[in-house]
């Protein structure tokens, strides 16, 4: 545990024993920490290092009971997050049991991590899978790029291009952007307006 507070304390009292019990959140009871574990699962199937077909493969997961139920399930592929699983609003979490989850791969070896996460912490386990040919994460999508231009700037004016009513080049410093507003400026030190 890292708590500089106390080991400050330490040196003032010149004692650790009473720098920790003057300090919060140091009283606690073995007992409680089992009662109220991280999230407990494991994978059950497919077993590690078989041969996927069809782009994704299906995991199933048996989720075994704890006090805090299970708030979060995500999957990550080679690193990757390709899922993430949040139970509906006002259901209190995952509960326990089996559940199967469909899991994008790559062609060749995939590394699947899969966590849950309940409200003290959280558990990973993973598994290795193989595809055959081309998965789901090998397609490529269309990436767009919206660009939008703005031919007004409150505080700069307009006097930009020739015509002193086109966009602006805002690649200025802030210092020259003071300029445009009338702020004094050494001569030369910014781009003149309407370039």
């Amino acid at each position: 545990m890292n708590r500089p507070d106390i080991v400050e304390r330490a040196i003032i009292l010149a004692s650790a024993e009473a720098a920790v019990r003057e300090a919060t959140g140091t009283t606690f009871i073995i007992g409680d920490l089992l009662a109220r574990p991280v999230p407990r699962f494991s994978i059950l199937a497919p077993p590690a290092g078989e041969l996927q077909h069809g782009g994704h493969a299906t995991v199933k997961i048996g989720i075994q009971a704890t006090l805090d139920p299970i708030k979060t399930i995500r999957v990550q592929v080679n690193g990757r997050q390709v899922e993430e699983e949040t139970p509906d609003i006002g259901s209190g979490g995952f509960g326990a049991g089996d559940r199967l989850l469909k899991v994008p791969v790559a062609r060749g070896t995939n590394e699947v991590r899969i966590t849950l996460v309940n409200a003290i912490g959280e558990k990973a386990e993973t598994l290795t899978l193989l595809h055959e040919g081309d998965g789901t994460l090998d397609k490529r999508g269309t990436l767009y790029v919206l660009a939008i231009g703005v031919d007004k700037y409150p505080g700069l004016g307009n006097h930009c291009g020739k015509t002193g009513g086109e966009s602006c080049d805002l690649a200025v410093s802030g210092r020259c952007a003071c300029s445009h507003r009338g702020c004094r400026e050494a001569a030369g030190s910014c781009p003149r307006q309407g370039r």
